[in-house]
């Protein structure tokens, strides 16, 4: 059993002696939830997700366990979350003409169920390579906005193709949404649009902004809103929801554990080795140094001193950064070695990585090197050590080589500088060479291609951009 979904349980068995259920029918899901029978849909510290089968066929039920002190004092200002939802999934089934039995009870301050029929059907974020996907979502969108619905929170994930009303979309989760009396402002539907589009991968940003933007459907409504504009906000705010949602790498979550001055994936077992013996050294230099023990790479970052232990205090150290940015890029689809532990110690900080069996990067892949900073520099993302020593280059099942990042310390959130990231790769280059064109082409094809506009600067524009950063590099590679 998952250790979260066990903790919990645990927790909500001891609340259940006080926790009276007066439906007969809820009350049924309920003892099965607690049984642990049934599959876990979602899972958090606030709330478990299942799907349960009873003789009336199978259900959903949302059992909300928020553990915050101040629970008693919120539900003085705001109606519990199980209630809203109810009540939403109440007007919003009515207005749409479907039939949709709820069942819904507040218990206790902190803790309510919510229940309604299980939906058979297929997610909107599986079905993206559909030639009729975007089409079908932007007019079950539109169907909804003007049916008063919004969701400030919206997601590919939480749309769902369902079977038992003929391929309707249907939100499957109203906790953030809001079905009112009026119709959502423009602002408000631009926003939904927006959430959705950053919730799927880039490359159907330009195809969703079409569909959603045709004048039949909401493009009257936004006309004031041009699809170059939606694309480019939906990259930045896909890339600031990843980042934000990278904290939860350092919790307690679905997967991965957060115990003492340690954070590690679920299922990853491996302890660290020694700081004092080396398994395989790899790698070593002043400030890292990296062993390969088991499956995993482990690098170890020395770090003493009053100044370095408040940076662990307070989640700032090297590793446990550089296992946040590499699970950030996780978020956002890109080829990395995936995270797997960080710890700290009182000499420094550990970080595991899956280790990644391959060779670094050729010269003649440096335009690969380039492909994977324009992802980067579209994102909003910059990398400040784009050189090929923090590559691998590893051949899939297919036997095609995959470029993947191995060493995210230069990573950095927040895009500032473009030209010095891609001058590091061009100062691997001779000057004008074929090989430093061909890099500068990958560069501006791979933007071209993601956005589905050219990139805001010329091949001679790049040139005369990076050629201080680019000499500034080469010099120190002479040294």
């Amino acid at each position: 059993m998952h250790s979260l979904l066990a903790t919990n349980l645990d927790y909500l068995r001891g609340r259940a002696a006080a926790a009276d259920v007066r439906d007969p029918q809820l009350a049924e899901l309920w003892q099965a939830a607690l049984a642990g029978d049934g599959e876990v849909l979602r899972i958090s510290l606030q709330r478990t997700v299942f799907c349960l089968s009873l003789p009336s066929g199978k259900w959903l039920l949302k059992i909300y366990h928020p553990r915050r002190p101040w629970e008693r004092a919120r539900r003085l200002l705001r109606s519990a979350p199980a209630v809203r939802e109810a009540e939403n999934w109440q007007l919003l089934a009515h207005r749409l003409n479907i039939e949709l039995p709820i069942l819904v009870e507040q218990m206790q301050p902190a803790l309510g169920l919510f229940a309604r029929p299980f939906w058979q059907g297929r997610s909107v974020s599986t079905a993206l390579d559909s030639p009729t996907c975007f089409k079908t979502v932007a007019k079950g969108l539109a169907r909804l906005h003007h049916h008063h619905w919004s969701d400030r929170d919206l997601s590919a994930d939480d749309l769902l193709f369902a079977d038992a009303y003929d391929g309707q979309v249907l939100p499957l989760d109203l906790g953030h949404a809001k079905v009112g009396l009026m119709k959502p402002s423009p602002e408000m539907v631009y926003r939904d649009l927006q959430n959705f589009i950053a919730s799927i991968p880039v490359k159907y940003a330009q195809l969703a902004a079409t569909e959603f933007l045709r004048d039949s459907l909401h493009g009257a409504w936004l006309k004031d809103y041009s699809q170059e504009k939606l694309v480019k906000r939906s990259i930045r705010q896909r890339t600031g929801q990843a980042w934000k949602r990278s904290r939860r790498c350092l919790r307690t979550v679905s997967d991965f554990e957060r115990v003492d001055r340690s954070s590690i994936r679920r299922n990853f077992a491996a302890p660290a080795p020694s700081s004092e013996v080396a398994v395989v050294l790899v790698k070593s230099g002043p400030r890292s140094s990296t062993q390969k023990h088991a499956d995993a790479a482990w690098k170890f970052y020395p770090r003493s001193g009053a100044v370095q232990k408040l940076r662990k205090q307070i989640l700032l150290g090297p590793a446990c950064l550089a296992f946040r940015k590499l699970y950030f890029l996780e978020l956002l689809g890109f080829e990395v070695a995936a995270p797997q532990a960080w710890h700290a110690t009182h000499d420094g900080e550990w970080l595991a990585t899956t280790w990644l069996s391959g060779t670094p990067p050729k010269a003649s892949q440096l335009p690969q090197i380039a492909t994977f900073l324009a992802r980067l520099h579209v994102h909003g993302v910059g990398l400040r050590d784009a050189k090929p020593q923090n590559f691998i280059v590893d051949n899939n099942a297919n036997g095609a080589p995959t470029l993947y990042l191995i060493d995210a310390d230069g990573i950095r959130p927040q895009l500032r500088n473009p030209w010095r990231d891609l001058a590091r790769v061009l100062a691997e280059c001779e000057v004008q060479s074929e090989l430093h064109h061909l890099c500068s082409r990958a560069y501006l094809q791979t933007w071209k291609r993601m956005i589905g506009t050219p990139a805001p600067w010329s091949s001679a524009e790049i040139e005369q951009k990076t050629a201080r950063f680019a000499a500034y590099f080469r010099d120190l590679l002479a040294k």
